[in-house]
């Protein structure tokens, strides 16, 4: 159960409310998340391979689809392991990281195969220089562009009090585990910035000229679903529900605004222009 309302808060989030107004992208993008969520169906390695093909599809149609894919691997860690020994999850998790090493591959392999929009060449641009002032204002962009979705209080706050409590969980669970866990423990706990930073950031602040657009932040109530999961570890299991639950009506609630406003304020410009 916990599982499924995971994969809701793929759509279920307000950063999403801006890709569902696209007249024609809309429908690829959500036949890209659907093909991403499709790898997790199975762990098996046949499953694994068709994965490859199944992600490759989905970055070419939404390519914050691999960021989804990233958050969806660090989930299945997390609910495997009442089901998996430690060892079998880091070797899933091994598996999973080759199928995104793998489709990017591809997919790189395939850009330089096709020739690309000016848009595209812009935005797909890499920081080559070092310059830290470029990457510094990417960061403060991208960080209001997180915290916009509200306005009583900071979004990004939010995520580093997840941060720090699913860690302190992890390392609660560490001391209390049999030392063949302690591996397993150190990948979810380094898991935990990593999925602080990707929710906000992923790979774009060190393009050149990044898209600072709702969409690019899809993936961020994923990462934020993981977060939840890891702190639950030290809760009682009808609080872990109670939490998860409560993301779910606050994102949906959230997003139906963001949505409504999306609309409005298409109206009033269909008016006044």
């Amino acid at each position: 159960m916990l599982y499924g309302l995971g994969l809701s808060t793929v759509v279920v989030n307000p950063f999403f409310s801006q890709p569902m107004l696209y007249k024609y992208d809309s429908a690829l993008m959500i036949i890209s998340i659907a093909l991403t969520c499709t790898c997790f169906i199975k762990s098996s390695r046949k499953w694994m391979l068709l994965s490859v093909t199944l992600l490759f599809i989905s970055i070419g149609m939404y390519q914050t689809s691999i960021a989804i894919y990233i958050a969806l691997s660090l989930i299945e860690a997390v609910y495997s392991k009442s089901t998996k020994s430690s060892k079998e999850i880091i070797k899933n998790l091994y598996a999973r990281a080759m199928v995104i090493c793998a489709a990017s591959i591809s997919y790189v392999l395939c850009l330089k195969a096709v020739s690309l929009s000016s848009y595209a060449q812009e935005h797909s641009r890499l920081i080559f220089t070092g310059d830290a002032s470029l990457i510094k204002n990417n960061i403060n962009s991208f960080i209001s562009l997180f915290n916009s979705v509200t306005t009583s209080f900071s979004l990004t706050s939010v995520l580093i009090i997840l941060c720090v409590v699913a860690l302190v969980s992890v390392v609660y669970r560490a001391v209390r585990s049999e030392k063949k866990d302690i591996a397993y423990f150190s990948i979810i706990a380094l898991a935990c910035p990593c999925a602080a930073a990707l929710s906000i950031f992923g790979i774009s602040i060190l393009l050149l000229h990044p898209v600072f657009e709702p969409r690019v932040l899809t993936a961020s109530f994923v990462f934020i679903f993981f977060l939840i999961s890891v702190a639950g570890y030290i809760l009682p299991v009808f609080i872990r529900y109670a939490a998860v639950l409560l993301l779910i009506v606050l994102s949906l609630s959230t997003a139906s605004v963001v949505n409504y406003s999306y609309l409005m304020s298409i109206k009033y410009n269909e008016q006044v222009y």
